[in-house]
């Protein structure tokens, strides 16, 4: 697999992510598993565990915060708070709050900067 990738010049690196842990009624819990590896170095640039437990209060008003600045901008708090209780919404609330972390990973791999400038 990495030695196509790198000969045919389709990547410079490989995300994988995988869903660990999944409950769909409140409280919801999404757990993940990610990693982005260089093709030609087979080097892994970066790895996350995480879980997200919608019962814990700063997830839940991580998870708010989000949806207000996200999925409905200005719309009610009912609305907001209907993030908690939407499997779909909460997914995209984790995976957002995941893929924010390639901002703060160095890559000297894959030039100056960050994952996020690349």
């Amino acid at each position: 697999f990495f030695d196509f990738m790198k000969s045919s010049d389709a990547a410079d690196a490989v995300a994988f992510v995988g869903l660990t842990e999944y409950q769909s009624f409140p409280q919801l819990i999404l757990g993940w598993h990610g990693s982005i590896v260089a093709t030609e170095s087979k080097t892994l640039l970066w790895e996350i565990n995480e879980v997200f437990d919608s019962g814990d209060r700063e997830v839940a008003a991580a998870a708010e915060r989000y949806a207000f600045r996200s999925l409905m901008g200005a719309k009610s708090a009912g609305l907001v708070a209907s993030v908690l209780n939407s499997p779909s919404q909460y997914a995209q609330f984790t995976l957002d709050a995941i893929f924010r972390t390639l901002g703060k990973v160095p890559s000297p791999a894959l030039g100056n900067g960050t994952l996020a400038d690349n």
